[in-house]
């Protein structure tokens, strides 16, 4: 949730094309969310949405951008990232592309796909299909990966059948999130592969880095503690799935909207 004002300017989002006017933005004042996305580094919010409000529907009726639109969320903070408007650049062999769903009314701004299934170590994790009945909205802004409970806890149980080398704290020990480890002094942290398959074939293979947050908590009884917690939380919302920017990290995703699709490629930064 936030509050804060809005404003116009002219926003040019490519040399090469004209700039876009009367542009709207906002300065937020107040701001809530469920993580602490100050600590994360997070200075705002880029809207990349279907919706009229977003900078992308806003520049292409300036006629700045096309349908086109992908980005690489970095793995770490020493690598490079990038987000291209009007072009799914660089291209890459290796995109596999799965359907977006434009029939649900309540979602049209939202990016929807299909998702098929989710597998941990190679096994797919029994979870009905009605978890998925919605379909999967693919979202920068989100952080974690949000699920419902009948897809979220098969998953989470089998993820902690895989982790049964390291300690782990009691549920509630961390707000919102309830698989959480103590790798204090441990330099190598080996989680479980996930990975998150879509209709048409695309999948995630979700990189090591979006799988676990890795985050130190003081402690006053003591040195400072690390944290390691499984990035996925469930959610009241069934049939719904919102894929979160920790599990799109290391991926080329690429939005063909006027194609009606999206794509996913692997290494892409």
């Amino acid at each position: 949730m936030t509050r804060g004002s809005l404003a116009e300017e002219t926003f040019t989002l490519s040399p090469l094309a004209p700039p876009a006017t009367g542009v709207v933005f906002g300065c937020s004042h107040e701001y809530i969310s469920g993580f602490n996305d100050t600590d994360m580094g997070v200075a705002g919010l880029l809207g990349l949405g279907r919706g009229d409000s977003s900078i992308l529907s806003q520049a292409r009726q300036g006629n700045s951008g096309g349908g086109v639109f992908s980005y690489c969320l970095p793995p770490r903070g020493s690598s490079t990232g990038y987000l291209t408007v009007g072009a799914a650049a660089p291209q890459q062999s290796n995109l596999s592309f799965t359907p977006l769903i434009t029939t649900i009314s309540q979602l049209s701004s939202a990016y929807v796909v299909s998702l098929a299934g989710i597998s941990v170590n190679g096994a797919a994790v029994p979870i009905p299909a009605s978890a998925f009945s919605l379909g999967a909205i693919i979202d920068s802004g989100t952080v974690a990966t949000h699920m419902p409970a009948a897809a979220y806890y098969p998953l989470r149980d089998e993820f902690r059948r895989h982790m049964g080398g390291y300690k782990m704290l009691p549920e509630g020990s961390v707000e919102l999130l309830d698989t959480c480890y103590d790798v204090t002094g441990q330099d190598v942290v080996t989680a479980p592969r996930v990975a998150l398959e879509f209709g048409g074939g695309a999948r995630i293979d979700v990189d090591a880095s979006g799988i676990l947050f890795v985050f130190p908590v003081a402690d006053d009884s003591g040195p400072s503690l690390t944290l390691a917690c499984l990035a996925f939380v469930p959610t009241n919302s069934p049939g719904l799935v919102i894929v979160g920017n920790m599990q799109q990290r290391a991926y080329n995703v690429v939005f063909d909207v006027d194609g009606g699709r999206i794509g996913f490629g692997p290494n892409g930064c």
